[in-house]
């Protein structure tokens, strides 16, 4: 590290030295074409030239030092019939004229370079074809060339469009229109630890630019990506202000927590830093699908690499851009529950505890039973304002952006806010070297209530379902006088009280790189990378009790409230008041060396790469409270009580380290045959010193069938612009298991035992259990094949076939032991689940007509895994054994109907029993599958379940798709995004476990039940709360498990953009309006909640309808 820090401070105080252009040679019958190269290194300019040229005289032996450029190229050039002249930093090689008495005059030629719909493209090469002669346009996308007298061709590239060849016989202020490619097989895209052409790829990747969605208003940059990438589910289980989507990379193939690596400007960070970027300082995310791409990043890959590229500065003139977003939100969906006054009726039916007045009450004032709800709510309204200023030029590019972030929840109290900051500068001050610095902050402020308990948004999130499932008959207030509910008191209460709950997080990034190109050696270079990381996070939270009222009540059952005041009590929750704070400190750096070599030997091609990774983590963590106020509750720790027995303290520290050494290499043969091999070797201190170490190691190869010779002259195959056939095979590993397991540890336990005469409290020192110090990282195989096809230059197709065998994976052994053993055994890594799927993209871009333009991508994912081997106790039932299942199965009862009248009762056999209670009409049926002796008893219990299914939940969704749908009319643009999950299973379940409560708003769950009356109800007869005969709908079944497949409409956004002719009139280069809405609706056949989020109770996902305006300067 010492050495690294001293190179960069070295080079960085070369910054300020001159770039003289001289030359030092010394050859012996050297090409020409090399000597150009060997000029060109040593001075950083360009040589242009026919290789016609390359032919003309002999090769070059030569010795000259330090001599001017100038004086160099006479000397090459001498007696070669050939000339040159320097303009800016490029040299053009020309044939030199025989002497005439006519001179032939050049000309200017000069003009603008746009897309099609006249935005400028800056850095759009042009060259006058078959000669050297060429320039790039400036930042507004002009340019100025000076080409022979009598007229040529002039040829237009850029990146990402179309090449286009124009005749030109003399002119000033061309109008050239690029039209943008369908094909993206040019393009650069990011992988660990460098770049590829997309073209050249052997391993399986999925890249979204972040021009698709930065005008998304959203909190966390996880909620962009559900349906854009393929082969990446993204669920979002939360509409909760500020709160992220889960990602899982094609499957799990672990029982232990595999975490996706995130991977930031190359340096590894995770999923909160992640969801800390904002949109406006992103440029790409790509993410590693398979284990070639993903091996390089070893012992953490097993489940996938998200990696995110941030903007850089561009050389040409200063860009300023700014944006203002405003939104409004509308919850999507809230549970549902069954109308007031059938309710009431179906309560009555199994309780009698309501009235036929208490009933007429409620239908009368509160139909829907959501008043509680109403009262409290609020239609949240957010804002997002970003602004950068970006440029640059050929020796200094600089990027800085800010933005701000604001989001509202429907609760009071309820507010999440982001603030961002990020510079980025790149210099090439020294010839050969260019040196950057890439620091950011981040800011996230969260607001919330206080429940009275302080373990955070898992506690805020659900808080907001007491207002829906509590008695319907509650008013808000009486009076402004909030009643007493009882239980924990009246939420609407609470959230008008003085408690709260806040957090702040900062996050604090510095990222110092250099790449140096070692110039007497092409094709090697050198990179270095310095990053620092600092996380600090601070909570408060003030608990304090509401005083409620308690009103005289009326009705038969004493329901409803009158506004008569009886007493007053102060409510339960929180049990104790309190403050409390809590601070969390992290600090963490990565430092790179980086060995490249690229070179191309007529029609091969090699890079090579040897590089160096260290990593060290610290944490620090403290919190403190005090519970009571002897006087009055006060947000401060002085106004708490001050006896130690009410006080709490703790705190904790932590630390992880990783040294890692890295190489890989890359042939081509003519852009035909490709191969790829890697290698990471990783060494953590998790595990004992002599088990510290894994190696990782990938393999792929690639053949592109279209650019053979067979495949380009025949006709019959003219269609197929692009056919690539692909495959590789891994090893990747999993070390977030296990930590420190290998050491025999003694702790300090939460209880203690007493001592003495007066039983004085004494701390208890707890054996810590036995360790393994054979504990090793997870590993997994894993082969992938795959293709990528383009046709009719607007169709793109890539396909991949994927299986995964992860081993070694940890887990406890269930093993008997004797009692005299007195300690369980350590887990092993012993485990074995195996994974296989298959990802597809369709791409499709065309032009209608001169005006309209159509853009289609779909991407689908299938993906499934199944243990192969983990431990099972001796006696277990065949449901319980996980072997040959998958990790989210489901197991439960398989019904047979509901008994409907007494002759159906009367046809089972004697002695019958369903969960111990005796059939009666309207119970649910249940298949007698075995009993204790493996054949089946006549009674209905835990021997008669079955496997339900394989995917339940979201998180286990076997398939993800998306579909993007672009469609343009001049300067008018209209962007849909369906995004979705299938093949899960979903088991409804709800706060009160499924069972039919009293007093309560009854979910639909228990809609259109089985009565005397309604003997072909579709639910079984409803009984009272913790009845055996209330098992038939309260045990997970066939009957409450349901299709949670969805499809959701995730974006839609309409935008106008300026025309040129416009932004040029009110001195713009670019401006744009835009209306957009999100998750406008879903389908889906689970009609309980909404089948994305994570449960019953979870805070619901929001419809966000937007405003904004860009505009650059």
């Amino acid at each position: 590290m010492k050495l690294s820090t001293a190179f960069l401070f070295v080079s960085i105080m070369h910054l300020g030295a001159t770039a003289y252009s001289q030359v030092t040679l010394s050859v012996r019958n050297m090409p020409l074409g090399k000597v150009f190269t060997l000029i060109k290194a040593q001075t950083g300019r360009e040589i242009f030239y026919s290789m016609d040229l390359l032919r003309q005289g002999e090769n070059v032996t030569l010795q000259l030092n330090n001599a001017p450029l100038q004086r160099a190229m006479d000397e090459v050039l001498k007696g070669r019939g050939l000339t040159f002249e320097i303009i800016d930093k490029n040299i053009v090689i020309t044939k030199q004229k025989a002497a005439s008495p006519e001179v032939v005059q050049d000309q200017v030629i000069s003009g603008k370079v746009t897309d099609e719909a006249g935005n400028p493209l800056p850095g759009a090469s042009l060259k006058w074809k078959n000669t050297a002669q060429g320039a790039n346009t400036d930042a507004s996308g002009n340019f100025s060339l000076k080409v022979p007298n009598g007229g040529g061709t002039l040829v237009i590239t850029f990146v990402g469009y179309e090449s286009q060849e124009i005749a030109v016989a003399k002119g000033s202020n061309l109008k050239i229109a690029l039209k943008a490619s369908t094909s993206k097989l040019g393009d650069l895209v990011v992988i660990g630890y460098g770049t590829r052409k997309k073209a050249l790829l052997t391993s399986s990747i999925s890249t979204v630019k972040a021009t698709e969605f930065e005008s998304i208003p959203t909190g966390s940059l996880s909620n962009l990506l559900q349906g854009r990438l393929s082969g990446t589910y993204v669920q979002t289980s939360s509409g909760f202000p500020g709160q992220g989507s889960g990602i899982r990379v094609r499957i799990n193939t672990s029982w232990n927590n595999s975490p996706l690596v995130y991977v930031i400007d190359g340096v590894v960070r995770d999923e909160q830093s992640f969801n800390a970027l904002d949109p406006n300082e992103v440029e790409e995310v790509t993410v590693l699908k398979d284990a070639a791409s993903a091996a390089i990043y070893g012992s953490r890959s097993s489940n996938g690499v998200l990696m995110v590229t941030t903007k850089k500065g561009k050389s040409g003139k200063p860009v300023v851009a700014v944006s203002s977003t405003v939104s409004t939100e509308r919850y999507t969906q809230v549970p549902k529950y069954m109308e007031a006054g059938k309710s009431m009726d179906a309560i009555a039916s199994v309780y009698n505890s309501v009235s036929p007045e208490e009933k007429d009450w409620l239908v009368k004032n509160n139909p829907d039973g959501m008043n509680l709800f109403r009262s409290v709510y609020r239609n949240p309204r957010d804002q997002r304002y970003t602004a950068s200023l970006s440029g640059g030029s050929n020796d200094v590019t600089y990027f800085l952006g800010g933005s701000y972030y604001n989001q509202d929840g429907f609760l009071s109290k309820l507010n999440y806010n982001k603030y961002n900051l990020r510079g980025n500068v790149q210099v090439k001050s020294i010839k050969n070297l260019t040196v950057g610095l890439n620091v950011s902050t981040n800011t996230a402020i969260f607001n919330g209530y206080s429940f009275g308990q302080t373990s955070g948004n898992a506690d805020q999130q659900e808080f907001y379902k007491n207002f829906m499932y509590m008695n319907p008959w509650v008013p808000a207030n009486i009076d402004g006088k909030f009643p007493d509910i009882g239980w924990i008191g009246n939420p609407a209460a609470l959230l008008a009280g003085p408690g709260y709950r806040k957090n702040r997080n900062q996050q604090v990034d510095a990222l110092l790189n250099f790449e140096y190109k070692i110039p007497f050696v092409e094709g090697l270079s050198i990179n270095g990378a310095f990053s620092k990381n600092y996380n600090n996070n601070f909570t408060k939270e003030f608990a304090s009790k509401s005083l409620l009222y308690k009103f005289k009540m009326a009705g038969a059952n004493s329901r409803i409230f009158t506004n008569e005041v009886i007493g007053t009590t102060l409510s339960y929750a929180p049990a104790e008041e309190f403050i409390a704070n809590a601070t969390s400190q992290s600090n963490s750096y990565q430092l790179n060396g980086q060995l490249n070599y690229q070179r191309s030997f007529g029609k091969h091609q090699v890079e090579a790469n040897a590089i160096v990774e260290q990593y060290e983590y610290q944490s620090y963590a403290f919190n403190g409270n005090r519970r009571g106020f002897p006087l009055y509750p006060l947000d401060q720790f002085f106004a708490a009580s001050g006896d130690s027995k009410y006080w709490g303290i703790n705190g904790n520290e932590g630390q992880d380290g990783r040294v890692s050494y890295i190489g890989r290499i890359n042939y081509n043969y003519d852009e035909r045959f490709l191969f790829t091999a890697s290698a990471r070797r990783d060494g953590s201190i998790k595990f004992a010193p002599d088990r510290r170490w894994g190696t990782f190691p990938s393999v792929s190869a690639g053949w592109i069938i279209s650019n053979e010779s067979f495949f380009k002259n025949s006709a019959d195959l003219s269609f197929v612009d692009f056919l690539k056939v692909r495959g590789n095979f891994a090893q990747t590993g999993n070390d977030a298991i296990g930590g420190w397991a290998w050491l025999e540890q003694y702790n300090i336990s939460g209880d203690s035992y007493f001592e003495g005469t007066n039983g004085t409290s004494n701390p208890r020192l707890t054996y810590g259990g036995i360790p393994n110090p054979n504990l090793t990282w997870e590993k997994s195989n894993s082969v992938d094949v795959g293709f990528e096809l383009g046709i009719f230059k607007s169709i793109n197709l890539t396909a991949d076939y994927w299986t995964r065998h992860t081993y070694d994976i940890l887990g406890s052994r269930i093993l008997a032991v004797p009692l005299e053993y007195g300690a369980n055994l350590p887990s092993e890594n012993y485990g074995i689940v195996n994974g296989h799927g298959a990802d597809f993209e369709l791409e499709y871009n065309t032009k209608l007509s001169h005006d309209f333009s159509l853009g289609i991508k779909a991407n689908l994912g299938f993906a499934g895994n199944k243990v192969i081997k983990r431990d099972v106790a001796a006696n277990a039932q065949d449901v319980d054994n996980p072997n040959g299942k998958s990790l989210s199965y489901q197991a439960g009862y398989r019904t047979t109907g509901i008994l409907r009248s007494q002759g159906e009762v009367d046809k089972l056999p004697q002695g019958y029993t369903i969960f111990g209670a005796k059939p009666e009409p309207g119970m649910m049926n249940f298949q007698d599958i075995s009993g204790p002796n493996g054949v089946p008893d006549g009674k209905i219990d835990n021997y008669d379940r079955v496997v339900l299914g394989s995917n339940f939940g979201p998180g286990g969704a076997k398939e993800s798709f998306g579909l993007l749908l672009n469609l343009g009319w001049k300067n008018l643009h209209l962007e849909m995004l369906f995004s979705g999950l299938a093949g899960f299973k979903i088991v409804y379940n709800d706060p009160w476990g499924r069972q039919f409560a009293d007093g309560n708003l009854t979910p639909i769950y228990h809609d259109n039940a089985w009565t005397p009356d309604n003997p072909n109800g579709t639910h079984p007869r409803l009984y009272s709360w913790g009845d055996a005969r209330a098992q038939g709908y309260v045990q997970v079944s066939d009957f409450n498990t349901y299709p949670g497949s969805f499809i959701r409409m995730k974006n839609l956004n309409l935008s106008y953009s300026l025309t040129a002719n416009t932004l040029k009139r009110i001195g713009l280069t670019g401006a744009r309006v835009w209306a957009s809405a999100t998750n406008l609706f879903y389908l889906s056949k689970f009609k309980f909640y909404d089948p994305e989020l994570y449960g019953f109770s979870a805070y619901p996902a929001s419809k966000t309808y937007s405003l904004g305006l860009n505009i650059n300067l």
